[in-house]
């Protein structure tokens, strides 16, 4: 999922995805250091900067669903993309350094709708991002 979001936040062009950028030795010695490839284009980067403009207004501007956010990272230049489901939420999204997401899971046996019982991914996301 967050190659298919980085997509967007890079012209449209796939951007191989990874977890660790450097490794250092006590003495500051570089042993590792993540080489990202920009990948093939996949979209056009018209459709890419759209969508991105259309995924800033989730978090921007009124009506979007996670506007409640927009205060606690505030200059900041992000798009999200949110989804909910039964038993899951999700929020993606992308700045000019990292495109991430954050998925929750929840069995529905349980009823009550508060954050230990069903985590925000959105509140997990954005609290990452500060």
């Amino acid at each position: 999922m967050v190659e298919a979001y980085a997509a967007f936040a890079n012209d449209g062009h796939l951007a191989n995805s990874y977890i660790i950028e450097e490794i250092r030795d006590i003495d500051g010695n570089t042993l590792y250091k993540a080489n990202p490839q920009k990948g093939p284009q996949v979209m056009s980067d018209q459709t890419a900067f759209l969508t991105t403009y259309l995924m800033r207004s989730v978090i921007r501007e009124p009506g979007g669903t996670a506007i409640r956010f927009s205060d606690t990272i505030p200059n900041k230049d992000i798009a999200v993309k949110t989804g909910t489901t039964n038993k899951t939420n999700y929020m993606a999204g992308s700045d000019p350094e990292i495109t991430s997401v954050v998925s929750t899971f929840y069995d529905d046996s349980d009823d009550s709708d508060d954050d230990v019982n069903h985590p925000s991914a959105a509140k997990i996301w954005v609290e990452y991002k500060k």
